[in-house]
């Protein structure tokens, strides 16, 4: 690609700390079919040799652009600077410790492109890494990710146009982002989705990434899930799309449940309590939550916290 040339497709890398992963996955979006494309790294202040392996990159491929973050901001902040400054009309991403097949960006540019579509998805191939110990978080190739239930980013390729014409970003500060983004960004779209089913994406699962975190039960990290719920539940209202955010909404809240026991149930109520607050549709039964016919089973030790928090509910 040279300079004059506009690249078909930004890909955002951020990077923090994947040393031994990140050669591999640079290197596969160099080797890409499509070479018209320009690669967005961005360091969140990583403590190993991230950054030099990086700078390595950058002095013998132009496509590569490098920005470095002078404090650790976490994963939204680092894709919210690299899509500031995206020049593409669509915008894919790439996790430093996965890879992707040759034909990644030019199948899925073909895919989007088909038919007005404005969202594109492939399947993704699974790859456990020895540290799990056999651990596998529910995720094997016997199932078919290629759908939009997948809360990925990085197995979709999105448009940049609906990204800026609506303001969609990846909330910063909590575990959970991509859920959000991905919700945020196909109520606003006109929702026709191009499956792909060829596996273009690989998905290291290895012990110490963050989505690891859900392994663990009663890991403070699950209580980003309200976080999501509220992010979302915000956007979608900004955007006059009630009907559809409940069940987003309750969605959030069922993983949380599932992963937070009763020493938590204090700490929920105090969160619930202050989100159902905010939303006067809300109504509370003994069994949980209800909205415009659309139920949201909740222990019945966290409602009755919640009403003694607040009495007139």
């Amino acid at each position: 690609m040279t300079n004059n040339n506009k690249p078909l497709i930004s890909i955002i890398v951020p990077v923090y700390n994947v040393s031994p992963y990140l050669v591999k996955a640079i290197n596969s979006l160099r080797v890409q079919s499509m070479q018209n494309i320009e690669i967005i790294c961005v360091d969140d202040c990583s403590t190993d040799n991230s950054l030099e392996i990086l700078r390595k990159f950058i002095g013998i491929d132009p496509r590569i652009k490098l920005l470095a973050h002078e404090k650790n901001y976490g994963v939204s902040c680092a894709r919210n600077t690299a899509l500031k400054i995206a020049k593409a009309d669509y915008i894919m991403f790439l996790d430093p410790d996965d890879y992707t097949s040759p034909n990644f960006c030019e199948t899925m540019y073909k895919a989007i492109n088909e038919s007005d579509y404005d969202l594109a998805v492939c399947n993704v191939n699974i790859e456990i890494s020895p540290s799990m110990n056999g651990r596998n978080r529910g995720y094997t190739n016997d199932k078919n990710y290629a759908n939009i239930k997948t809360s990925w980013v990085w197995n979709k390729i999105w448009k940049k146009s609906l990204m800026d014409k609506y303001e969609v970003k990846f909330p910063e500060g909590i575990l959970g982002e991509d859920a959000c983004f991905k919700n945020c960004y196909y109520i606003i779209s006109n929702q026709k989705v191009n499956i792909i089913n060829e596996k273009l994406y690989t998905y290291l699962i290895r012990i110490d990434s963050l989505m690891s975190a859900f392994d663990t039960l009663d890991n403070p990290v699950v209580f980003d899930c309200f976080a999501v719920a509220e992010n979302t539940y915000n956007f979608y209202k900004k955007h006059n799309k009630l009907n559809e955010i409940y069940q987003h909404y309750f969605k959030s809240l069922g993983i949380a449940f599932k992963f937070l026991t009763e020493k938590n149930y204090n700490k929920i109520a105090e969160v619930m309590k202050k989100s159902l607050e905010t939303k006067p549709e809300f109504k509370i039964y003994n069994y949980g939550l209800e909205v415009n016919n659309m139920k949201c089973e909740v222990p019945k030790e966290i409602i009755e916290k919640i009403l003694s928090l607040r009495k007139n509910f």
